[in-house]
Parts: structure tokens; C-alpha cells; sequence
């Protein structure tokens, strides 16, 4: 028997149909959806799959990039062992749908992903006939999951589990409504044993503590004629990035720059925003605060010059404090530029983004005191000397200033981490030890 909270959540999204179809064209005019994606979450227009009739499908849903990229990763792994199979990858968001169309093969599939209503997913399954649905770190959809459930005859698996704590407190308040559905996965596969230990309070039946893939995803991508000319424009001057930031992080940024440039009067600040569309607040925020600042994204068209093709972005002049990267898909580009990255959305609640993404391009990754969304990470990541906290901007400041300087300890930690990388442990070959008796079935 359902629990009530599931039947009153049913009845809710009937009534709310209208408000969710608000929400969407909100999202519409704010550039936070495409007009592509709307039928596709509700299953119409679903992207064809030519040539597949013989072919298994495996689903992998993932909300946003990071998720996406470990997808991904899983996808490559998985194609390597089953060549025959196709991969429908769906994801949630605009800036996952344009990372996952830079790798797009023709082994697999991108989709939005469909909304939570039972006649939605329903289409969706009959249109994509998936074999086995794979989960990434912490879906619990209760449509998605039951009927996903029921059309694979049970080959439904979490990947990458992980639960925050507010979550955690959250879900403790309903024990009967969430085990009810994790009991729809067949295994779930957590990051760590701290994660496990969670779900099994919340009533998992099987969980298997296989790693974090994050370790084994292939660094961000980058332009590399983009690069040769950042370079060239900044030259010897001193700077690191602020990436990722939210709103709030900006200031911390500024008094971080305010206090690097009393030593470095030369000093170049770059900030890349978690969400671009900020990038007008931004610069009024610059602008206050009486900075020198280059916004990037303000080029008009793209350009063509005779040996290369230049994004549509202005470039830092030397009078340039704050270099304003308010563009999309670029941060790799940025993490392969710079030997100091700080990663935001650890200043204020928000848990927190992955700090090994600047390591595999090379540099030092700086954090906040929130990573609660990366907490096993990042005591990886400390432990082996790889990652450093930094509470305020005068701690931050302190920092940059301390591994600009210390030419030996940015090589030392640049050494390590290779060996680190070298080390991860195989996530994917447990994950797909596992799954192989019910991939061959």
C-alpha cells in the first residue's frame, strides 16, 4: 500500500498542472529552459532512435553537469564492454544539454528528462523501451522510480548515492514514505560509507559502497587557441580564479582583490559565475565598488580572423581587475589557465562543487567551509595535502598570496596530485561487475 504523503503528492501535481506550466514559461523568458525542451519533458517529440530496434537501451538520468559528467564517464566505460548497446542519457538542465552536445557520439542519446507525472513517464518508457535505469547521486522522483521500476522488472540502480545532511533531517521525517521508495532501487551504489550508512537508516535494502566516479571523469575541456591568447594578454601578471560563484561570493572576491592588490599592484582577479545570466548583476556590483573590470561575454558577433577563430568575448587589457567570465562552457578554459582556483558555492550554504576539477588541469583548489555536497572529497582531497579551506576573504588573500609565492609547494602539490590521480581506485569496475548479470540477461 502507498504511503499517504504519495497519494496526496499525486493528487498535488493534478492540481498544480497549471502553476508547473507557469513555472516553465518563466524559466522561458529567464533563458533557463529552451523551447526544445519543453515537449521533450513531456515526452512529446521524443528524440528518434534510428537503427535501434535490435539494440538494448540503458537510460542514464542525470540532473545537471556534474552529474552529467560522471554519466558520461559511465557511458564510455559501459560502451567499451557492450559495444551493441545504446546509452539514453537525459538531464534537467540548459547548461547540462550544451556541455553534453560537446560530446555528443553516436552510441548514445541526450533527452530532457521527463517531469514526474505518471502519464509522462509512462510515454517515455513505451517510446525508449530501456532494459535497466540508471540514477545518479540522489533522485527520488516517486513516479520516475515506480514506473521505472516496474517497465525494467526491477534493473533500476542509484549511482554515485550520496545524501546531504539537510536532506537527511528532511527524509527522517517521512521513514515510511522514503523507504517505500528506495526499496525501488535494486542496489545503490553510495560514494562512501558515510553515505551508505544514511540510506540504510532510511531503509535501503542493498547498497554497495563503490567510490566516488568524479575521480575517474576526463578533465574539462578547453579551446586551446583561447588559452594561447589568455595567456598572452595576461603575461607575467599575478591572478587566480574565483569559480563557480554565487550570489553573495562576488564580495568576498572584491575585498580578496582589494587586499592582493596592496601587495600586487598589478593584480588580476578572475570570476566565473556559477550561473552566466548573473553577469549583469555582477557588473553593476564591479561597478559600485569602483573596479577596473572587463566583462567577456560582451564581444557582438563571432569573428573570424585568418589563423584562428576567436570566441565572441572581450579580453583583459592591463588596466583589468576583475576579469568577468560570465560565459558558458568555458571553465575549463579558466582551470587550464590559472595555478589558483578558488571554487565557490562554499562561502554560504550551498554545499559546496567539485574542487577535483581544477586538479586534473594542474591547479590548487581553495574552498570554503561549505562542501557538505562534496564532504568525502574534499577529506580525500585534504588529507592528502590537495585542497585548502579558506573562510573569509582575508584568509583567502592569505593564500593566493602564500602559493604565488612558493614556487617549490605549487610544484610539490601539483606532483602529488598526480600520484593521487594515478591511484584512485576502479569505481567502474565494481559498478559494472555488478551490473553485468543483469545487463546479459
Amino acid at each position: 500500500m502507498k504511503p499517504p504523503l504519495l497519494i496526496a503528492y499525486r493528487w498535488l501535481l493534478r492540481f498544480c498542472f497549471p502553476l508547473i506550466l507557469l513555472w516553465l514559461f518563466i524559466r522561458l523568458l529567464r533563458g533557463k529552459e529552451l523551447w526544445r525542451a519543453i515537449p521533450q519533458k513531456f515526452a512529446f517529440c521524443n528524440q528518434p532512435l534510428p537503427e535501434l530496434a535490435t539494440k538494448k537501451i540503458i537510460w542514464l538520468h542525470a540532473v545537471s553537469v556534474g552529474e552529467s559528467l560522471s554519466a558520461l564517464t559511465v557511458i564510455e566505460h559501459f560502451h567499451r564492454l557492450y559495444p551493441d548497446t545504446h546509452f539514453l542519457l537525459t538531464s534537467s538542465t540548459v547548461t547540462s544539454a550544451k556541455m553534453i552536445a560537446k560530446h555528443q557520439k553516436n552510441y548514445f542519446t541526450h533527452q530532457f528528462a521527463p517531469l514526474d507525472y505518471p502519464s509522462v513517464v509512462k510515454r517515455f518508457l513505451r517510446h525508449f523501451n530501456p532494459v535497466m535505469v540508471l540514477m545518479f547521486e540522489s533522485e527520488i522522483w516517486p513516479h520516475l522510480l515506480y514506473y521505472s521500476h516496474l517497465h525494467c522488472q526491477a534493473r533500476l540502480f542509484l549511482l554515485q548515492g550520496r545524501i546531504s545532511p539537510r536532506t537527511l533531517l528532511r527524509w527522517q521525517k517521512n521513514p515510511r514514505t522514503v523507504s517505500y521508495l528506495l526499496k525501488f532501487y535494486k542496489i545503490i551504489f553510495a560514494q562512501s560509507k558515510h553515505y551508505a550508512d544514511a540510506f540504510q537508516q532510511l531503509g535501503a535494502q542493498k547498497i554497495m559502497v563503490s567510490g566516488n566516479i568524479k575521480f575517474l571523469n576526463s578533465p574539462l575541456s578547453y579551446d586551446v587557441e583561447k588559452l594561447a591568447l589568455l595567456q598572452q594578454k595576461i603575461g607575467k601578471r599575478p591572478f587566480y580564479v574565483m569559480a563557480s560563484t554565487h550570489k553573495g561570493e562576488e564580495e568576498i572576491a572584491i575585498a580578496a582583490h582589494e587586499l592582493l592588490a596592496k601587495k600586487y599592484p598589478d593584480f588580476l582577479t578572475i570570476i566565473i559565475p556559477r550561473h552566466p545570466e548573473r553577469g549583469s548583476e555582477i557588473a553593476t556590483l564591479l561597478q559600485k565598488n569602483q573596479l577596473n573590470y572587463v566583462r567577456r561575454q560582451s564581444l557582438p558577433k563571432q569573428i573570424k580572423l585568418q589563423k584562428a577563430k576567436l570566441q565572441t568575448a572581450k579580453l583583459p587589457n592591463n588596466q583589468t581587475q576583475i576579469y568577468l567570465a560570465d560565459t558558458l562552457g568555458e571553465t575549463g578554459l579558466f582551470y587550464a589557465l590559472a595555478e589558483i582556483i578558488c571554487v565557490g558555492g562554499s562561502f554560504a550554504p550551498w554545499g559546496g562543487h567539485n574542487i577535483f576539477e581544477p586538479l586534473q588541469l594542474d591547479a590548487i583548489p581553495l574552498h570554503g567551509a561549505s562542501m557538505y555536497n562534496c564532504a568525502d572529497m574534499q577529506s580525500a582531497l585534504a588529507q592528502a595535502g590537495l585542497c585548502f579551506e579558506v573562510r573569509t576573504a582575508q584568509m583567502l588573500a592569505d593564500k593566493v598570496s602564500e602559493l604565488l609565492d612558493n614556487d617549490v609547494k605549487r610544484t610539490a602539490i601539483k606532483v602529488k596530485a598526480k600520484k593521487f590521480m594515478a591511484q584512485c581506485p576502479q569505481t567502474l569496475s565494481l559498478i559494472s561487475q555488478e551490473l553485468d548479470k543483469y545487463i546479459t540477461q
